[in-house]
């Protein structure tokens, strides 16, 4: 996934992955049924990202459609996270978050869920969205 990088214009709501369109050549090269941006395009409205303002932004490949664009984004501050989150949430089901590691993480995880049981979201996303979490912090 390398040479893979968000592309945020500033002001705007929506982003798009440079290099998108090397990967999906090299997807279509690779064994097996890879089908780069299948998660996001099987949602409708597409998918949202939730990252920092700096620093590391692959986690929002994740939110990428098959042309490798992103239908919102919210990038901004650590400590801002479940705001931008909830923002996003009223328009996107489904949406990608670069959380903290570690015990912040968890304890911001533990708060997302708790605001989706609380809006009757079912905890059926929660789970998968935990799960992801826990993988990434093995």
């Amino acid at each position: 996934m390398t040479g893979l990088r968000l592309i945020a214009p500033a002001g705007t709501l929506r982003a798009r992955i440079a290099g998108w369109a090397a990967a999906t050549r090299g997807a279509a090269d690779a064994a097996g049924r890879l089908q780069p941006g299948l998660l996001a395009t099987s949602v409708p409205g597409g998918a949202a990202y939730a990252g920092p303002a700096t620093g590391d932004d692959l986690d929002a490949v994740l939110a990428a459609g098959s042309d490798g664009r992103i239908a919102g984004v919210s990038l901004g501050a650590a400590g801002s996270e479940l705001a931008r989150i909830a923002a996003l949430r009223r328009t996107y089901a489904l949406v990608v978050a670069d959380l903290p590691g570690g015990a912040a993480g968890r304890t911001a995880l533990i708060r997302v869920a708790h605001e989706e049981c609380c809006s009757c979201m079912g905890c059926a996303n929660l789970q998968v969205e935990m799960l992801a979490f826990l993988a990434r912090e093995v």
